[in-house]
């Protein structure tokens, strides 16, 4: 299962883009997307915006911030949960450093970049999901789903979604954590807006 989700993962389609760049060191992605400047696509009098989103043809989430090689996993436990809800609560656009997100596998090649409101709803749509601890680990499903990476202070979170649980990793640490959602609707939710605006 682990190798099939990093298999998925590689085809993500990225979709990323702050006009404040995240800052320098190990933990920060190295793609294009980082050395580009964005603020050249951004719609009229948007470039002054902390962070919004690109639709990119670019790096998967798991290169861009080096964890590709991580393949441990676990049961995320109560303890977990409440730390990445503690990241969550309350986040908003301008608390961003960078906003990534990827559909696995990414279908459409496309490069645009999203408005502020997207963004804020893309976002909002994330926020909108509960998670919930998970009592056993099952047989995931793998068609496909999406990937997102929120990067706030020292802290990036990544997350994704594969039909059926969350999967999340703060960057720098050794092991993913499971979780089920208590809507599953809410996590498709994300899917669709991340495909729709991506066309």
């Amino acid at each position: 299962m682990k190798k099939i989700m990093a298999i998925a993962l590689l085809m993500a389609l990225v979709l990323a883009g702050c006009a404040a760049q995240p800052g320098s060191g190990d933990s920060q992605p190295q793609s294009s997307v980082s050395q580009d400047n964005p603020s050249s696509d951004l719609p009229a009098g948007e470039e002054n915006v902390s962070c919004q989103g690109v639709v990119l043809d670019g790096a998967p989430l798991l290169d861009t911030w080096g964890t590709e090689e991580i393949s441990d996993s676990h049961l995320g436990t109560q303890e977990e949960l409440d730390r990445v809800n503690s990241f969550l609560d309350g986040l908003m656009l301008e608390d961003l450093e960078s906003f990534q997100a990827a559909l696995v596998p990414g279908e459409t090649g496309v490069e645009k970049t999203l408005s502020v409101q997207q963004s804020e709803e893309l976002l909002s749509l994330l926020l909108q999901m509960e998670g919930k601890v998970r009592e056993s680990m099952g047989n995931p499903p793998t068609g496909g789903g999406w990937t997102v990476a929120l990067s706030k202070g020292k802290d990036t979170l990544l997350m994704t979604f594969n039909g059926e649980w969350i999967s999340c990793l703060f960057v720098g640490e050794d092991s993913w954590w499971f979780f089920d959602l208590a809507d599953v609707e809410a996590g498709y939710g994300v899917q669709d807006y991340i495909y729709n605006v991506s066309q």
